[in-house]
């Protein structure tokens, strides 16, 4: 199968537009915010300070938890000081990602709901057992020639262990779903080795259906490095082993060496497409506070959607 270059744009075309003009317009008011924050820090650490000296000369028994308690309001005072600016960044984010977007013709979504690809990563045991799901970041429509969507989900679980309720961050990562060129009938699985059990004995995933269970047998792709990281089945194995191409498995194999989390890596065959679920963290945060990392941020956003995208040509 031959590989199909697709054009990403250019961070300098972005910026010349009318995204380039709408954020020099904006350019005041992150100054405005930055000043308001510079005062509000200013402010609060003398207080802060004085409050500290006063009690550590008052009473020195406890100076040691009076310090952790002035560092716990220096970091409240902080993140005080910064909501002002914070206060933007969702705008410019907004605004960058969009135009990112429909350089490339697609659409852009800040806070989307589930779609096709989650329902895949549920349905399949992909995903781990949570309590609550968030999305952001969609990206959807044609990529490559064929029907794309892009977007990052966020999954929380109840913390068992806490007396207050904590929600514990079970898996943060980018799932992409493309129509493949080539048809077929049957589903097929490709996961990491022991992701699940791990996610069982740290998250307790409970409910989720084995392969087995989903009716699938166990097949190898003949290649010993990818059979020893990733497990393979299929309702028809035969099948599967022609899906599993030599260029799907290096392209799951390069997105899981890329990111951190990357070790969660899978894919499914499904109904007419393919889903790569990637454990990648947070990403697409282009808006910043400062004017100045701009281009810095469009580059990087675009770099990191053609790190995911360039998967999608392998099918």
């Amino acid at each position: 199968m031959t590989r199909q270059t697709v054009q990403y744009p250019d961070p300098d075309l972005i910026l010349s537009g009318e995204l380039g003009d709408w954020l020099r317009v904006l350019e005041d008011e992150r100054r405005v915010a930055q000043r308001k924050g510079l005062k509000r820090l200013a402010l609060t650490i003398p207080i802060i300070s004085g409050v500290l000296l006063f009690s550590l000369v008052a009473n020195d028994a406890n100076w040691l938890k009076q310090i952790f308690a002035a560092l716990g309001a220096l970091g409240l005072a902080y993140a005080w000081a910064q909501a002002p600016a914070r206060a933007i960044m969702p705008a410019v984010k907004t605004e960058i990602n969009t135009e990112i977007a429909r350089a490339m013709k697609l659409e852009y979504q800040a806070y989307p709901d589930a779609n096709f690809a989650f329902d895949c990563g549920q349905y399949f045991g992909l995903l781990p057992w949570h309590d609550q799901a968030k999305f952001e970041d969609l990206w959807r429509g044609q990529f490559d020639g064929r029907d794309f969507e892009l977007i990052e989900v966020h999954l929380l679980k109840k913390d068992k262990r806490s007396n207050r309720r904590r929600m514990r961050s079970v898996f943060r990562g980018t799932l992409l779903s493309i129509r493949t060129r080539v048809c077929f009938e049957s589903a097929t699985l490709i996961r990491e080795r022991n992701a699940l059990r791990d996610w069982n004995e740290t998250y307790a995933l409970d409910g989720t259906a084995s392969p087995i269970e989903l009716g699938m047998e166990r097949f190898e792709t003949g290649n010993p490095d990818f059979d020893a990281r990733f497990e393979c089945h299929s309702e028809n194995p035969a099948e599967g082993m022609c899906l599993a191409t030599a260029q799907v498995r290096h392209e799951i194999s390069r997105i899981r060496s890329m990111f951190p989390g990357g070790r969660h890596t899978s894919a499914v065959f499904h109904d007419g497409h393919f889903v790569m679920i990637v454990g990648s963290g947070n990403m697409f945060e282009s808006g910043q506070h400062f004017g100045n990392t701009d281009y810095e941020m469009v580059t990087a956003t675009i770099r990191q959607f053609a790190q995911i995208a360039d998967a999608a040509s392998s099918v």
